[in-house]
């Protein structure tokens, strides 16, 4: 299962101790690990953790305990040649097995799923999920090629769709409240939320306002140059 690799982690902060674990892919051989912020907030008394990781999932965890609360998989997310039923144990024959050497599609590619930082405020959770596949073929590592990721990326026969997806997400429930599209390009460098808005810097030139109670528009500035952190 490869232990505490894509995990989420809670160490005791005057010992270094670990307090508990959650695993969010178990023998991840995609490389959709648990990048981004950490944000904690409340769901009533309970103290919560919540988390996106690059499979496309947020996690709701009870801080105290790392016990699941909810788990949200965007149905806005193209999986392709990748396990997303995440919550299963894994086939572990695929480590020992000779896999196919044919160029493939896989998406999510090996950016992930998710566009960075998450937000959350006002009773929601607001994150982006993006659409970005990578074209690949498995090679073979020797002891001696240390910079080697055992993948190479041959010339692409077409290029997928790109597009990006703003969630706002129950924070309680984990049930989405509304979505906000921005089409063909992905999303790199997370949200933002003040004044009642979640602020999306985007790889189109356009710093987003989207109202946090229903996702409208409140503005769009263009800067004539691609966005890709947090504004």
């Amino acid at each position: 299962p490869n232990l505490f690799s894509s995990s989420i982690l809670a160490l005791d902060a005057k010992t270094g101790e670990l307090k508990w674990y959650y695993q969010t892919s178990t023998h991840d051989l995609y490389g959709f690990g648990c990048q981004g912020n950490t944000a904690l907030g409340k769901i009533g008394d309970k103290k919560t953790l919540f988390k996106a990781c690059d499979n496309g999932r947020v996690h709701a965890l009870d801080a105290a305990t790392g016990k699941l609360i909810w788990s949200f998989l965007p149905p806005s997310v193209k999986y392709l040649n990748v396990e997303h039923d995440f919550g299963k144990q894994p086939d572990y024959n695929k480590a020992t097995a000779i896999p196919s050497n044919q160029p493939h599609w896989q998406c999510p590619g090996i950016t992930g799923a998710t566009g960075g930082d998450i937000a959350v405020a006002y009773g929601k959770v607001f994150y982006a999920t993006t659409n970005f596949c990578d074209y690949m073929r498995y090679t073979a590592v020797e002891p001696s090629m240390l910079n080697s990721t055992g993948t190479t990326f041959p010339d692409k026969p077409f290029e997928m769709p790109k597009n990006t997806t703003i969630y706002a997400l129950d924070a309680a429930t984990g049930t989405p409240s509304w979505s906000y599209d921005i089409p063909n390009v992905p999303h790199r460098g997370g949200l933002i939320v003040t004044g009642e808005m979640v602020m999306a810097a985007s790889l189109d030139g356009n710093l987003y306002g989207l109202d946090v109670n229903g996702g409208t528009v409140v503005f769009e500035k263009y800067f004539a140059s691609p966005l890709g952190t947090s504004p």
